[in-house]
């Protein structure tokens, strides 16, 4: 299984077009509804101002990929009229998953960055700017496959210094990580990662605290509780939860995962159907 198929394996991706046309004037989307957002910029020109950010002027096609909730405006006024496609993003487990939480609060692709990116956002245009049968949900799908494309560009670019994507960019790191992300439910220790990865215990554990910005054994058991919430929404009991992501029973699983998230697996379920 490759970087990004044993990422998808266990952690849905969704996306909803909500926006199609011109930007005139001021366009603010609020943080609110608790989703990222995945913007085209097809042509023309706007600034984007993001919460905690400087303000970005855009002159060409650009995707802007804000991966969690922030609050961002589009601005016109100056060049030609900008026209834009916009999408909500969701990820299985939400803020809690570590792909989530390891990315930068945006990331910004010029569209002539990547041919393989810009033929995908070719055919998004086109579902976009034309009322044919079947488009909305072609359109949600062909945004899914950007979002892939473009954590693709990010590994293969190496565009990012920390977290899961940087660390799934580095050779030997990648391997324990994808290890991780495949099988979930053993009981790996440092020595069976540092070994998967073709490194010294120590040295494996120094170079992936740098990269990916935490231990490899508190990645583990982040992977395993996003994992877990997922399951959950989805109605699996907990015993078979606990089981499937690597926990010998309830008692242990219910332990780790209040102290991850605050509450216990039982209460998080039903504060989250």
């Amino acid at each position: 299984m490759d970087k990004l198929e044993a990422l998808f394996s266990n952690v849905s991706l969704t996306a909803r077009e909500v926006y199609t046309g011109p930007v005139c004037g001021d366009a603010v989307f609020d943080d609110t509804v608790g989703l990222g957002c995945l913007h085209v910029i097809r042509s023309g020109c706007l600034t984007a101002s993001i919460q905690h950010h400087d303000k970005i002027d855009i002159y060409q096609p650009n995707l802007l990929f804000l991966p969690r909730p922030l609050k961002h405006e589009f601005h016109s006024g100056f060049g030609p009229v900008a026209e834009i496609t916009c999408a909500l993003v969701e990820f299985a487990s939400g803020l809690n998953n570590p792909l989530i939480s390891a990315l930068p609060d945006f990331i910004l692709i010029p569209l002539s960055s990547s041919r393989e990116i810009e033929k995908a956002v070719m055919i998004l245009f086109d579902e976009a700017f034309n009322d044919r049968s079947g488009r909305q949900a072609a359109m949600n799908r062909l945004f899914e496959y950007v979002i892939i494309l473009l954590l693709r560009f990010v590994i293969e670019e190496k565009s990012l210094n920390c977290g899961v994507l940087a660390g799934l960019a580095d050779e030997r790191l990648s391997r324990a990580i994808t290890a991780i992300h495949e099988h979930p439910e053993q009981s790996f220790s440092l020595e069976d990662l540092a070994k998967i990865a073709g490194m010294s215990r120590a040295r494996f554990a120094s170079n992936f605290h740098r990269v990916v910005g935490t231990t490899p054994i508190n990645y583990l058991t982040d992977w395993r509780i996003s994992i877990a919430m997922t399951l959950l929404k989805k109605g699996m009991p907990i015993n078979i939860v606990a089981q499937t992501v690597g926990y010998s029973g309830c008692a242990s699983f219910t332990r780790v995962f209040s102290n991850k998230t605050g509450s216990s697996p039982r209460d998080w379920y039903r504060a989250n159907q």
